[in-house]
């Protein structure tokens, strides 16, 4: 870039240009700059607002999903012998439970031994749990340890868990089976490395069947034992899921006297999810409110003051809960306890919905989710449309997309005004400086010819 001093003129010419090209930019500049804010707040705005309407439907969904109001809670008058829970496919209804025995595993366990490190010996174990095939387990000499066989047989997956359990100052070798009364183990021992398959040597310590029974039965495997209304029952474990539809049923200890069990429609998350959607509904209006409006007392407005899209998006919502559902016992909203006050927020009276619930709780699963007969709930309804307001296609979608176009286009007009103010600065800065050097040039032509007179001044003097 061409730089001058001034020094022919005595002008700050730098000084000059950047003041020149200074009020050059500035309106120009301050054009882009109002424009880029203007997008900005309103991309804010449009933020603001789809959150909000985000979280709205994130509840909508549910309440338009059946399994919601299809909820069930357990209680049972004791919980010492078992745990209950249920799940939507419960159907709701008072048990009476009793439980004799609870399911248990049979238990073995080994003589013991000084070491965790002490040889057991080599062979072959084959086990064999209940009417499951035979499982071989090798032994050898890098297995033949109280760990090491205790290791060979849980890497055999036969179906028995063994243990090391510390027995006083000595250790025992400890086999558990799943519970259940034909969860039954028989333990040979083949090839074992004393010579001999029985009798408590080698590896036949861990004999247990009908002919050589070194190992000792603990706990005998038994089924659990109890009654559902009367009716008596078994079961293999203590996890019980397959008897009642929908409850599940975790058996502890027996009962000392029957435990009723009662299950019901949960109300209670019926009612936290409403009045979810009417905070978050409302949080939306209110946001929506301040986004648009227009403040006279201090004369200012909302970023999305005038907006046809925001104004769109709340018309399309507030209209939304004044629909009907059609084929609905329950046609609105204020059938089930939810009313739209002056002022365009929502207000939920719990007792009213209570009453609506206790009435016909499947009317109001209807009013909601739909059904065969009500192809279109209204959180179905409403759920569509705020689908189609968030997509990707949808009115703020596009007019954030706009916008941000409006972004880059000030971006691109920024950079052509800073080219074309490098273009200006440089052809002034070239003027300045021819100038410059004119009356530089002038300024010696004068002092020469001053000199010159002077010079002539003398000679006359001198005459």
């Amino acid at each position: 870039m061409i730089t001058s001093t001034g020094i022919g003129s005595g002008i700050d010419i730098d000084t000059l240009v950047t003041g020149l090209v200074d009020a050059e930019r500035q309106p120009l500049e301050r054009r882009i700059s109002e424009s880029e804010d203007r997008a900005n707040a309103l991309l804010t705005g449009f933020s603001t607002l789809s959150s909000s309407l985000t979280s709205v439907g994130t509840v909508v969904t549910e309440l338009a999903t059946a399994s919601t109001f299809q909820a069930t809670t357990t209680v049972a008058t004791s919980t010492d012998a078992f745990t209950v829970s249920s799940d939507t496919s419960a159907t709701p209804g008072s048990y009476n439970l009793s439980v004799t025995d609870i399911a248990k595993a049979q238990t073995l366990s080994s003589k013991t031994y000084s070491a965790t490190t002490d040889v057991i010996g080599t062979g072959t174990l084959s086990l064999t749990v209940g009417s499951n095939a035979a499982v071989s387990v090798a032994v050898d000499a890098t297995s033949n340890t109280l760990t090491g066989v205790r290791d060979a047989i849980n890497a055999a997956n036969a179906g028995v868990t063994a243990s090391v359990v510390k027995d006083g100052s000595a250790y025992r070798l400890l086999l558990t089976t799943p519970t259940g009364a034909s969860n039954t183990v028989s333990i040979a021992v083949t090839s074992d490395g004393d010579g001999a398959d029985t009798g408590d040597g080698g590896l036949s310590a861990l004999n247990y069947h009908a002919g050589d029974s070194q190992m000792v039965q603990r706990q005998a495997a038994q089924d659990a034992s109890f009654s559902i209304n009367g009716l008596p029952l078994t079961s293999s474990t203590n996890t019980i899921t397959d008897v009642i539809d929908g409850i599940d049923l975790n058996l502890k200890q027996a009962t000392a006297s029957p435990v009723t069990v009662t299950v019901a429609r949960d109300t209670d998350s019926v009612v936290a999810k409403l009045e979810s959607f009417v905070s978050l509904y409302n949080s939306f209006h209110s946001s929506a409110k301040s986004l648009t409006k227009y403040d006279s007392a201090t004369q200012t407005a909302g970023v999305l003051q005038g907006d046809f899209t925001a104004k769109a998006v709340l018309t399309q919502m507030r209209q939304s809960l004044s629909e009907t559902v059609t084929g609905s016992s329950l046609s609105s909203l204020s059938a089930v306890g939810i009313q739209l006050n002056a002022k365009g927020e929502l207000e939920f009276n719990k007792a009213n919905f209570l009453t609506a619930w206790s009435a016909d709780a499947d009317a109001v699963e209807e009013f909601f989710a739909g059904s065969t007969s009500v192809t279109s709930g209204f959180a179905d309804s409403l759920d569509g449309k705020l689908d189609a307001i968030l997509s990707s296609t949808g009115s703020l979608s596009s007019r954030t997309t706009s916008l941000n176009t409006e972004l880059t286009e000030a971006t691109a007009e920024r950079a052509a005004l800073e080219t074309r103010m490098d273009k200006i600065e440089a052809r002034y800065l070239r003027q300045f400086n021819a100038m410059d050097a004119l009356v530089a040039e002038l300024t010696s032509t004068g002092d020469f010819l001053s000199t010159q007179f002077d010079m002539l001044s003398g000679i006359f003097d001198k005459d």
